[in-house]
């Protein structure tokens, strides 16, 4: 859904279904089943905030007149930034979802290489605050592309809860057993490259036969909080493992 403005006393909600709800949509057995919604603000320039002498119409007209994406059918790519309900009247600041371990880029070979091990960790950016018991991530929802990386924990090979009509694997993983209440949700997550075929690198492949690079994302999202971290994976390509 995505809200279009032509002038600043109109506001035009275009509302649409995803690829997938218009897959259900056309089956017509009943399956297109409407159980829950919810928004976000992925179109918003908080940029407009910062402008501390602005006054509140002045700040209303300027969030009417910023351009905005049209409504995505690609639920992949829409609400990247849930709004979430708060009851804590006092709370000023939010946790961050970040990396503990690695860098913000890594690199697998094809095979033979371990899996890499990542932990995202729920923390309040101030020291001393505590993340609130509201918004603690007990579970994370993970997403992978699901041709070219699989998802382990403790050593074991998750099966996804879904496939999502463009190949995006889900995987619903409960949150460490040592996370602190004080600290927030932790997971600890591996990552490890499929057997990659011929027609996925020459698709998907950047550079030479023997040296090709694939580029994949691990998406990261607290199920409590709507926090998200997304972290690049560098695919190597192994020269002759398939010739």
């Amino acid at each position: 859904m995505g809200y279009l403005s032509s002038s600043v006393d109109t506001i035009t909600i275009d509302a649409i279904l995803t690829d997938l709800g218009r897959e259900l949509l056309s089956r017509d057995d009943g399956s297109f089943n409407i159980v829950k919604y919810a928004f976000g603000d992925d179109g918003i320039d908080y940029r407009i905030f910062s402008d501390t002498t602005a006054s509140i119409e002045q700040t209303e007209q300027l969030i009417l007149t910023v351009p905005n994406f049209e409504a995505p059918t690609n639920e992949d790519v829409g609400l990247k930034y849930p709004l979430i309900t708060i009851t804590d009247s006092t709370l000023i600041t939010l946790p961050i979802l970040k990396i503990s371990g690695g860098s913000t880029a890594n690199t697998l070979k094809e095979t033979g290489s371990p899996a890499l091990i990542i932990t995202f960790a729920q923390e309040m950016e101030k020291s001393g605050e505590v993340v609130p018991g509201e918004i603690l991530d007990n579970s994370f929802l993970v997403e992978v592309n699901n041709l070219l990386l699989n998802v382990l924990r403790d050593d074991v090979t998750q099966v996804p809860i879904s496939i999502t009509p463009l190949g995006t694997s889900q995987y619903e993983l409960l949150r460490d057993s040592e996370s602190s209440t004080s600290k927030g949700g932790k997971l600890t997550v591996a990552f490890q490259v499929k057997a990659l075929s011929d027609d996925i690198w020459n698709t998907l492949g950047l550079g030479n036969v023997g040296s090709r690079t694939i580029t994949a994302y691990a998406r990261v999202s607290g199920l409590q909080s709507g926090l998200s971290y997304t972290y690049t994976i560098t695919i190597e390509e192994v020269a002759g493992l398939r010739s």
